[in-house]
């Protein structure tokens, strides 16, 4: 005899449950359109910078003055025509803009350098006075004898070709060599400065490596900005006032030349005179008695008169 009162309660839970089931389902995916529907995802809009290299190559590396040129990508920034470039967004919109407040006070708190200065100002920015423009590179490509292992020497020479390269021919902002390239490459943590023939005049090899000692300081850090801003103020006194960091008197080179020439020359004029002037007591006795001698001898030797 079947037992009908089995199968029919096991009929009745499978029913339950798929409804149960049917009921999850629906409130799973219903619930999630429902939400969509609702809700709007934040999806970034892909800008120039966005999707700019990790890498830069110093042929590469966009104008900051000029954004309609063929490069394909901005310095970032909101592509303001600016004095700095950024393509990857180092800093913030509002501190790269007061580094290029900074550089522009400095162009026109400046006198002309130049032979020859522009009478309207409005046919070129060349006739203010120093032009600073500042580059921050996330990481330079370059070929190094160690490629995963570069010395800081190589990591300066190649930051050196970079600047160099952007101050006198993708950049070249200089009339007569008045502008100056600062460049930080943020991986490798190197500053390096560029500076054309009469910007060097005032900002010297040596007043610059002085400035890097607090610079660094900042960049260590990671206070990029701090750092940058640090730099371009006391590179803002020196070429407006000349003050701030003084001239040495003397190289170091020439400082050995003249402690070589100081104690070392005289020390040796001093022993040559004591060699060649003094004579031990001993010395002299034997040197008197080989004169006394040869008095002697020859005495003995002449001949006797008839």
């Amino acid at each position: 005899m079947v037992n009908t009162r089995g199968t029919g309660v096991g009929l009745f839970w499978s029913i339950i449950h798929g409804l149960l089931l049917a009921v999850f389902i629906v409130n799973i995916y219903g619930g999630n359109a429902e939400r969509s529907e609702k809700e709007q995802v934040y999806v970034p809009q892909m800008t120039a910078h966005d999707d700019a290299p990790h890498e830069w190559e110093k042929e590469m590396f966009p104008n900051p003055r000029n954004h309609s040129e063929d490069f394909v990508y901005s310095c970032g920034h909101r592509e303001n025509i600016s004095w700095v470039c950024d393509p990857n967004e180092i800093l913030s919109d509002e501190e790269a803009e007061e580094l290029n407040d900074i550089a522009d006070k400095i162009r026109q708190a400046t006198p002309c350098v130049c032979a020859t200065c522009y009478v309207n100002a409005s046919d070129s920015y060349q006739d203010d006075g120093y032009v600073i423009a500042i580059a921050i590179v996330n990481r330079m490509v370059a070929e190094y004898k160690e490629q995963f292992c570069p010395t800081r020497k190589e990591l300066i020479q190649e930051a050196n070709k970079f600047a160099t390269h952007l101050r006198t021919t993708s950049w070249a902002f200089g009339e007569c060599g008045n502008d100056v390239i600062v460049l930080y490459s943020r991986e490798e943590n190197v500053l390096v400065t560029s500076t054309g023939d009469e910007a060097s005049k005032v900002l010297q090899a040596t007043h610059i490596q002085h400035l890097y000692e607090k610079t660094q300081d900042y960049l260590d850090a990671h206070e990029y900005f701090e750092g940058l801003k640090y730099l371009l103020g006391k590179y803002n006194r020196t070429l407006v006032t000349g003050e701030g960091i003084h001239n040495p008197l003397f190289t170091p080179l020439q400082l050995y030349f003249i402690v070589f020439a100081a104690v070392v020359v005289p020390c040796m004029i001093f022993v040559f005179i004591f060699i060649n002037c003094y004579e031990p007591d001993e010395y002299k006795y034997k040197k008197r008695h080989t004169e006394s001698n040869s008095d002697t001898e020859s005495f003995k030797s002449c001949p006797e008169r008839a």
